[in-house]
């Protein structure tokens, strides 16, 4: 435990770019979940953008990547 601590003091940048990496993924995360969501609260009608582009047969995983 106490060599992982003086790994953190030594490598501070190293963390602190670890760190922002994850918030930014968490982000893209929430905006790609709530995009999403917008579509579906509107019942996927002809407005939206997964009726707009034909994306309404795909899974949504891959609804999720695009």
């Amino acid at each position: 435990m106490e060599k992982f601590q003086n790994f953190l003091k030594m490598y501070q940048g190293i963390t602190r770019l670890i760190g922002a990496v994850f918030i930014v993924l968490l982000l893209a995360h929430f905006t790609a979940c709530m995009w999403y969501f917008s579509a579906k609260l509107d019942n996927f009608n002809p407005d939206t953008w997964i009726m707009r582009y034909k994306y309404m047969d795909e899974e949504e995983g891959d609804i999720y990547l695009i």
